[in-house]
């Protein structure tokens, strides 16, 4: 449940690792305005939000920084006119947060769909 997201002037992938990083990142929204959003081979990506399509991801298209409460000031708490289908993209399994970045609830059922990233609007 994180979100990762770069200025629209920084060319350069939200998420990125060295040759040897490996992992998982799940519930996670990560944006860019200029390239891929990942440049990490090692790194599984599930029920995320980007603007690229990748796996079975959800695809927000092109970064519209309205999404957010103010994205260039580095405010990713979501705004009233974020994308629909970030309210869906991720899912909430046993052991996942039950509350998002400002003690809003999630869910606390397995495999119910939730909020992509670290705030629920």
């Amino acid at each position: 449940y994180s979100s990762l997201g770069l200025a629209p002037a920084i060319a350069t992938p939200a998420l990125q690792c060295s040759a040897n990083g490996t992992g998982t990142v799940r519930n996670s929204v990560i944006l860019t305005s200029n390239g891929p959003e990942v440049d990490c081979a090692g790194i599984s990506i599930e029920t995320s939000a980007l603007g690229q399509a990748m796996g079975d991801n959800t695809a927000l298209g092109a970064l519209d920084i309205n999404w957010f409460t103010d994205y260039l000031g580095g405010d990713l708490h979501l705004s009233g006119t974020h994308p629909p289908a970030l309210e869906t993209a991720a899912v909430w399994l046993d052991g996942d947060p039950s509350q998002d970045i400002d003690g809003d609830a999630r869910p606390t059922m397995a495999d119910t769909p939730d909020v992509a990233g670290a705030d629920v609007p």
